[in-house]
């Protein structure tokens, strides 16, 4: 069972090293799963990785890589020691060629919340859920940790996945009423943990809130009453 404290992955979407490093020390007893994106990375690099995991939590290093395959190895090879999770794009011709004892820690990018059908017709002629398919596919052929995927989908991935233990991230939930914003694939968070979801990415939610404490304790709330339901 994962612990409530790791079922919200904060997202450290800041260019400040000094706010960061002020929000984990404010959140760490209530939160101990963070997410390190291009933002903050590019900022306080693997120095600032490290200090994260120093403090006791766990670490998705969001930086979707996406480029020849020599290329993401040789990036993942210099950060597979600093991170629990990497998120990569899951193209096949990437994950293949990713060595076996890095994959437990690669989660693989499907389509980004930004997007949806009328997007993906203009971009390759296909709906949202047939990309999702295709990379979900690659994602379980090639063994990698889990999924990022939008919590639109997850019904899909219970009905054309079944008996498979990988971690599936929802990114872009809401902890009430999606509102909105740059992000067009969202779920509320009951949503996503009523049909599956281990862990959601929720920031802006928290860091935007007049109490941040009472925000989170009410979207943990929120996840214990879900999976209670569940498993009643």
């Amino acid at each position: 069972m994962i612990p409530l404290n790791k079922r919200i992955i904060f997202a450290l979407d800041f260019d400040s090293v000094k706010a960061a490093k002020m929000w984990v020390l404010t959140l760490r007893e209530h939160i101990k799963f963070y997410k390190v994106g291009y933002q903050l990375f590019l900022k306080g690099g693997l120095e600032f990785v490290e200090w994260l995991k120093n403090q006791g939590v766990d670490v998705m290093l969001d930086l979707k890589l996406f480029d020849i395959p020599r290329t993401v190895n040789a990036a993942l090879n210099q950060v597979k020691d600093y991170a629990d999770y990497i998120t990569v794009h899951s193209r096949d011709v990437i994950l293949k060629e990713i060595p076996d004892d890095i994959k437990s820690k690669i989660l693989g990018v499907t389509v980004l919340t930004c997007f949806d059908d009328e997007d993906m017709i203009e971009e390759c002629n296909c709906t949202v859920e047939y990309l999702v398919l295709r990379r979900i596919t690659s994602i379980v052929s090639n063994k990698c940790g889990g999924f990022v995927m939008s919590g639109r989908e997850l019904d899909f991935l219970k009905y054309n996945f079944t008996g498979i233990d990988y971690k599936v991230i929802i990114p872009g939930v809401k902890i009430d009423k999606p509102r909105d914003d740059d992000q067009k694939r969202v779920v509320t968070i009951e949503e996503a943990f009523k049909n599956g979801a281990d862990h959601v990415v929720i920031g802006r939610p928290i860091y935007q809130s007049n109490n941040m404490i009472e925000t989170v304790e009410l979207a943990q709330n929120k996840i214990r009453n879900t999976i209670r339901r569940i498993q009643s």
